[in-house]
Parts: C-alpha cells; structure tokens; sequence
C-alpha cells in the first residue's frame, strides 16, 4: 500500500518505438497470466476487454467492486463510493474529465491513486467475504468467472444485426407512422392552437410525439374522461391513461399506434445503427449489478427489446451460423422443490406435471381441463 507505477501504453504519452510496445505488452502478458501473481482490477470486466483488444492475454483474481455488491447490492458501487464505505470515509475521488486532455503529470498520480485504492479495498474484501461463507462461495465460483470470463467474451463477440430485417423495418415503421399521424390530424379540430413556446413551433401544427399537446387535446379539447395531472401540473398521457381510455374515443387506438411505431424508429431501428460496427455486429455493455442478481445491459439495452418479430427478427445469427435460444422449464421451481424438499411439489416435476395448473387446482378446486390461460398466469405469479 501506498506504492504504484504507471506505465503509458498508448500515445500521446507513450514514448515507446513499436518494437518496445510489443516487448511492453509481452512482458504485462507474461505477469497478467503468472500462476504466482494475484491480480487485482476494479470492475475487472473493462480492463479484461481492454487489454484483449491489445491482444494482451490477463487473468483476475480480485474484484473489490463485485465482492462490495455482494456484500449489499443496495448500495452505490463506484471506486469512490466503495473506499469511502470500508477504507476511508473521507475519500474523494477527481474527476476524469476530459482525461483525454491532461498532461502526463496530472495522469499518472490518477492512475497510480486508482491501483493504490484498489488494493486497499481487495484487503478489506478479502477480509470481509470470508465472515459470508455462502457470499464468499458464490462470488468465487460464479460471480468472478462471469466477470472476467463470460461477460468479456460475450461483449466482444455481440450480436448480429440483419440489415435487410432492418431496413424493412424501419420503412414499415416510416409508413405506420404517417399512417396513424394521419388518424389523429382526423380528430384535431380546425381551428385548434396547440399550446407552444415559439412561433416555427407554432406554424408546425399539432404534434402527436408531444405529450403536452397531446394531453391539452384529448382533455382539453376533447373533453375525454379520467384525466390526471402530473407533478409539472401538465395532463398525465402515459400509457396505463391511454389504456383507460380506449374505447372512449377513436383517437386512442392512432396515438397508440403512433407511440409504438416511433419508439420502434427511435429507440430501437436508428440506435442499432448507430451502435453497430462495420462487420454488422452491436455490443451492449452487461453488468452483474441489479439487485434482482440478474445480469442488466446498456448502451443498448438489449435486454428491453420487444417481442414483436419486427424488432426482435432484426437481431439474429451472422450467414453460417445459428442462433439458439434455451429456456429452462421453470427452473427456479425446481431449485426450491429441491432445498425445499417439498414432497408434493417433487412428484408435481418427477411425474412431468405443469406446476402452475397443480397450483391452480390447489387453489380452486377446479379440473386442469377447465383451467384457461389467464388462470395459469395468475397461478404462476403467486
């Protein structure tokens, strides 16, 4: 503690010929994989990608970032936040910005402060998981293989978009767009002034996409039901309101549909454009992070994308290969009939029945033959 180097790989402060690079990054090759070194790296999964782009081979052994989350998830899990808790509550970290711009004199003590920290932080982790037996389990046999092996791998390879599924969908949601814009011009009275903030505002004429406008025309003007106020004193047009409304007026079903073909535009067809690389492929970032103790994503969120095959179809398996999808029968059932020891709820799955129909029948007395769908579904949430 309290002793770090800093090593400039890459310029504009690296002063290496490229002879010297390639010895540089065998030799950080040779330590980052020794059986004898213990490595640590907070949020390890970006140095890992990091370095396998420089086609330098490591290996992590410590994440103190992972090892805090398992400690309580509800918490923030910065470097700063993470030192301030269990090392220094005075800490406070600088902040990068523009880090693209520093001298090397502002660099290196930010790099070296960063290494120093962290292993402060892996001495208390190291510490601290031991008194979790279960924690210290979980984090050395799942939580750090995740992070340092599938996440990496899974974040470089990505995921294959479909050009021509793509540009069929964005032509469609271009044309169902126009189209329902079309189904609410129908219904916005003549002589209508949407409420604006500026005149070339003003001479564009109502628009759908907003929800002020929206709200002042279908409460205002239309005198529709059960409107609400949100905190801005504006009409609530979110989508549980338009769902109380359908049926009340023939402008909700457009202003659905137009909602729903422009998000497809916007935060799906145009954002995968923008995310994908030149050999077709998008690469979300995945995290261990949620509370749920399920994986998230971002930058995109792949794992929001709707069920609708004209978004979903876009996203697929690059020529010669196959993309398979895998779904386990109600596994978390499984795993509590198994620690449970449930007699009942074990001869449920060794007998190959549906766990949710036998609920339903324990619930209402009813034959599995009469029981329908939304039953089932009511049955399995519980």
């Amino acid at each position: 503690e309290g002793h770090a180097y800093c090593i400039p790989l890459e310029p504009p402060w690296a002063i290496w010929t490229a002879e010297e690079l390639r010895d540089i990054h065998r030799i950080l090759g040779a330590i980052l994989t020794h059986p004898n070194s213990i490595i640590i790296a907070f949020n390890s999964k970006f140095d890992l990608m990091w370095l396998r782009t420089r086609n330098i081979e490591a290996r992590c052994d410590c994440d103190p970032m992972m090892g805090a989350t398992l400690l309580d998830e509800n918490l923030p899990h910065s470097l700063e936040a993470c030192v301030q808790l269990y090392v220094d509550p005075n800490f406070h970290k600088p902040e990068p910005d523009k880090i693209s711009q520093w001298k090397w004199e502002e660099i290196w003590p930010y790099n070296c402060g960063d290494a120093d920290w962290t292993l402060r932080l892996a001495h208390v982790m190291n510490m601290k998981l031991p008194q979790e037996p279960t924690s210290e389990i979980l984090y050395h046999e799942l939580i750090m293989p995740v992070q340092t092996r599938t996440l990496p791998s899974l974040e470089l390879t990505g995921i294959y978009i479909h050009e021509d599924k793509l540009n069929e969908a964005d032509q469609k949601c271009v044309e169902e767009i126009s189209k329902h814009r079309a189904s609410i011009q129908e219904h916005v009275p003549q002589d209508y002034i949407p409420p604006v903030k500026s005149k070339k505002s003003l001479r564009m004429g109502f628009n759908p996409g907003s929800p002020k406008q929206l709200g002042d025309l279908l409460f205002n003007i239309l005198d529709l039901p059960g409107g609400s106020l949100t905190p801005s004193g504006d009409w609530s047009t979110a989508e549980s309101v338009l769902i109380d409304l359908k049926g009340k007026h023939p402008i909700v079903v457009p202003i659905t549909e137009f909602r729903k073909y422009s998000k497809y535009k916007s935060t799906y067809i145009d954002a995968w454009r923008t995310w994908r690389d030149p050999h077709g492929f998008i690469h979300p970032h995945y995290h261990l992070r949620p509370v749920t103790g399920r994986l998230s994503s971002d930058d995109p969120n792949l794992q929001q994308t709707p069920r609708d095959i004209l978004i979903r179809g876009i996203l697929g398996a690059p020529p010669g290969w196959v993309l398979l999808c895998f779904d386990y029968s109600q596994i978390e059932m499984r795993v509590a009939a198994h620690y449970a020891k449930d007699e009942n709820l074990i001869k449920v799955f060794t007998d190959g029945r549906d766990v949710h129909i036998e609920t339903v029948v324990l619930m209402t007395g009813l034959s599995p033959d009469n029981i329908d769908k939304e039953t089932r579904k009511k049955a399995k949430a519980i």
